[in-house]
């Protein structure tokens, strides 16, 4: 039996695996969590932000993880937001305060000006600075984790049992 490690299908709008014959399976997604409510205003800015600024379809919550991987045959072994403390928070690295964020602009628009840097770099800086806003926002709140594991198994067939015995 094959094992598999695979980061993150946030990005696929389909997310179902596609090869069913693994023996075992890791995935870290990055979903919502218990916390996050779609009837909060601020809480879907927040996620929509995280979807545009990193082009993904449409963020899941944790629980449809587990719904997708059972529906394709696999039982699932372990689920575990690997971002919970006693981890250190993961979005503390994305800060950037205004003074940083304004020295940086500052030194991007004159490389652009000076041809240095390629046109659309200055928009590029935005977009991602935004994006990190977004990213830290949902670390603050909990309504997001880009860690969240789960480990799960490809059920075994009767044929099989009985050869392990």
């Amino acid at each position: 039996m094959k094992n598999i490690n695979q980061s993150s299908s946030s990005s696929s709008p389909n997310s179902t695996p596609s090869y069913c014959t693994v023996g075992t399976m890791q995935k870290i997604e990055w979903v919502t969590t218990e916390l996050y409510y779609g009837d909060d205003a601020e809480h879907v800015d927040i996620i929509q932000g995280i979807e545009r600024g990193d082009a993904l379809p449409r963020l899941r919550s944790y629980d449809q993880i587990a719904q997708i991987v059972k529906k394709v045959g696999f039982e699932v072994v372990k689920e575990k937001d690997l971002a919970k403390p006693s981890a250190k928070p993961w979005w503390t690295r994305l800060k950037m305060g205004r003074f940083a964020y304004w020295r940086n602009h500052i030194l991007i628009t004159v490389l652009a000006f000076l041809g240095i840097a390629p046109k659309g770099v200055v928009d590029v800086h935005e977009m991602l600075f935004k994006t990190a806003d977004y990213l830290v926002r949902g670390g603050e709140t909990g309504i997001f984790t880009p860690m969240h594991m789960i480990l799960c198994r490809k059920p075994k067939k009767k044929t099989e049992i009985r050869t392990e015995n």
